[in-house]
């Protein structure tokens, strides 16, 4: 998960270096497919320059949807200010 979030990350500086230096939430999707151990192993996880913990969601089940949904609105809310 880590190595692909640095392949993200890799792409975004290669794109525009301005797009590493803004805000960034990291959502893992697909949460329905995992165990719920692993959902909770993944939410322990720590990724590089991001303060906040990933927000883990299912789209199907809807799982995790309304914290992701509370968190976004938080973060545009915030940037109003």
């Amino acid at each position: 998960m880590k190595n692909d979030f640095e392949v993200l990350l890799n792409e975004l500086r290669s794109y525009s270096p301005k797009l590493i230096q803004k805000k960034m939430l990291v959502s893992l999707s697909k949460a329905d497919l995992i165990d719920p151990q692993k959902v909770s192993e993944a939410k322990r996880n720590k990724f590089k320059g991001i303060k906040a913990k990933p927000i883990i969601f299912s789209s199907i089940s809807g799982f995790g949807l309304s914290e992701m949904l509370d968190t976004l609105w938080d973060s545009l809310e915030r940037e109003k200010l």
